[in-house]
């Protein structure tokens, strides 16, 4: 007799402000603006799907990007990952394609990020300053000198072009290389996108070791928007 599965899905928002500089004081501030947005207590995702990169040729020097109808794929090529000499990757992503909204700054190129991917994590630009909003984890990987960061597009504002530009980080935040701007045409999401992550983490609670496991499963779909909406039902083949 199979048992059923309740599945029980919490999402949490994080809103950090900090320093914000104004242009003429940019290159004099990054340490006090870029402080870290710090990693949050929950498990690392790891998505079972990955970018196939087979073709995929780099749109600037070293930087590299890709998507199918749900996960947008981004890859930074640097010596510095080989030999982990950088504290983070920080990949800003314009998601409208307009340099006038969003995050500007001269040492991020001209565009204005929505996003931004630092470390595991996306956060959504808040509007004022320094101020990002959790979004997700990100699936992030590293093969020689290749890193490669990636997530859904489920819930993203996308527009027809965007564009993005990547950098590592050092201990006082600022940037070792960035990358040029590069532009970017994603595919055309279906309207009815399903993103899916597993995510596994150890934790040596209480002296004994414990291991978490969640399934997440976002639905997106113009049907939920309908009056005739009532609910939707997920069914799991556990074996």
């Amino acid at each position: 007799m199979k048992k059923s599965l309740t599945l029980l899905s919490v999402v949490g928002a994080l809103m950090l402000s900090g320093c914000g500089s104004s242009a003429s004081e940019d290159e004099k501030q990054v340490s006090n603006e870029m402080s870290m947005v710090n990693e949050l207590t929950v498990p690392k995702a790891h998505k079972v799907e990955r970018a196939n990169w087979n073709g995929v040729a780099p749109i600037v020097e070293n930087f590299f990007i890709t998507d199918d109808d749900n996960l947008l794929s981004f890859k930074i090529k640097d010596s510095h990952i080989t030999s982990g000499n950088y504290r983070t990757e920080a990949i800003y992503i314009d998601a409208d394609n307009n340099p006038s909204t969003g995050y500007n700054r001269t040492r991020i190129g001209s565009i204005g990020a929505d996003y931004m991917v630092e470390g595991n994590n996306l956060y959504r630009y808040g509007g004022d300053g320094w101020s990002w909003s959790f979004v997700s984890r990100v699936n992030r990987s590293i093969n020689g000198d290749e890193m490669e960061v990636e997530f859904s597009k489920a819930g993203l504002n996308l527009s027809q072009n965007i564009s993005a530009t990547a950098s590592l980080l050092d201990n006082n935040w600022g940037a070792i290389n960035r990358t040029d701007v590069a532009t970017f045409t994603p595919s055309n999401a279906a309207n009815n996108a399903v993103a899916s992550s597993v995510a596994l983490e150890e934790d040596n609670r209480n002296g004994g070791l414990h291991y978490d496991a969640y399934l997440n499963i976002t639905v997106k779909s113009t049907s939920i928007d309908s009056q005739d909406f009532g609910r939707v039902v997920t069914y799991i083949d556990a074996d």
